[in-house]
């Protein structure tokens, strides 16, 4: 069975990057989103200094229909 997914909404430095290295490191799927592409990749590469695997998903969470399309795509692949 897939490791279950954690899916990060609105990622940040703060409280949102604590949670990724502690469920990564914990063997969770991760899945990082907002919705600036560079500073997404920028926080993947430092989590993957850290040991830690993460996939980045630009989104803007106040389109909803680009949300709703987001959250089907994962459906498809994660167990969310």
């Amino acid at each position: 069975m897939p490791p279950p997914t954690l899916l990060i909404c609105g990622y940040g430095p703060g409280i949102s990057h604590a949670l990724a290295l502690r469920f990564g490191r914990a063997g969770h799927a991760l899945r990082l989103v907002a919705r600036q592409p560079q500073k997404l990749a920028e926080a993947v590469a430092e989590l993957a200094r850290h040991g830690v695997q993460a996939q980045a998903i630009p989104c803007d969470l106040a389109d909803r229909a680009a949300l709703q399309a987001m959250l089907a795509r994962l459906r498809q692949t994660d167990r969310i």
